[in-house]
């Protein structure tokens, strides 16, 4: 694997885990520390299929078992973020709902 790949790759976990974590115990605005977990969830989705791909076209078959665990990891990362904007979109809905009435 290339070093800058996996340079790429190290930083793209730590920078995904730091906001993440930031964002499950921000102790502001609930909104704030949704959306910090929502970004770490789309950095650590991109960079775990960008990884798989390299995984794959560098080692091929070789790769099959890693890759695929990565890859799943990337995949369940990028269906959480998909929920928290849907949950998202459903308290917005709620919210102009509520302030509709008198």
């Amino acid at each position: 694997m290339p070093p800058l790949l996996q340079d790429t790759w190290k930083v793209a976990l730590i920078v995904a885990g730091l906001v993440g974590l930031a964002g499950i115990f921000w102790p502001g605005l609930p909104l704030v520390g949704v959306g910090a977990e929502l970004s770490a969830l789309v950095v650590l989705g991109t960079a775990t299929v960008m990884y798989t791909i390299a995984l794959a076209a560098i080692s091929g078959w070789q790769a099959l078992v890693a890759g695929s665990f990565i890859g799943g990891i990337g995949i369940a990362s990028w269906w959480r973020a998909s929920l928290i904007v849907r949950d998202l979109r459903r308290l917005a809905r709620a919210n102009d709902a509520a302030e509709g009435q008198p």
